[in-house]
């Protein structure tokens, strides 16, 4: 039995891994409207964000996050074409925090009039917590993405 879980758990994790999406380089903007677009540069950078435009030889895209802000900062950034090593797209949800905050707010109301306050604080805590981690697993898989010229 203990060797039959891993071997279920590894089937559905294939399972679940989807076929490249090939998308025209002057489709993009199209392609990726409405999603989030993780771009993994040449410089070892992850930067996550908008993809506004594309000309021949450059990308235009509203930086979130960056994973080395010494190497691109946040804002609007105009990036090469040839700096890019992969593309994966994931589809817009509810971002954790806010479903964290909603519910977390809803469980305050509720546990102040019902439990002491020592007990109300770990309550809190927990059901922040909870919903957090919640929220992050509920964001979606990502999406490869292959560029074509």
């Amino acid at each position: 039995m203990k060797n039959i879980l891993p071997l279920m758990f590894s089937v559905v994790a294939l399972q679940a891994q989807s076929v490249p999406q090939h998308v025209s380089w002057d489709r993009t903007p199209a392609a990726f409207a409405g999603k989030r677009v993780i771009v993994e540069l040449d410089n070892v950078t992850k930067v996550e964000g908008d993809w506004m435009s594309v000309t021949d030889q450059t990308f235009t895209m509203k930086v979130k996050k960056s994973s080395r802000k010494q190497a691109t900062s946040t804002g609007r950034q105009i990036l090469p074409k040839s700096s890019i090593t992969s593309v994966r797209v994931r589809e817009r949800r509810p971002h954790h925090n806010v479903l964290g905050g909603v519910v977390t707010y809803v469980l305050t109301s509720m546990s102040m009039n019902v439990l002491p306050d020592r007990r109300t604080c770990l309550v809190i805590l927990a059901a922040s917590a909870a919903v957090h981690v919640a929220g992050h697993l509920s964001d979606g898989p990502t999406r490869e993405i292959v560029l074509e010229p």
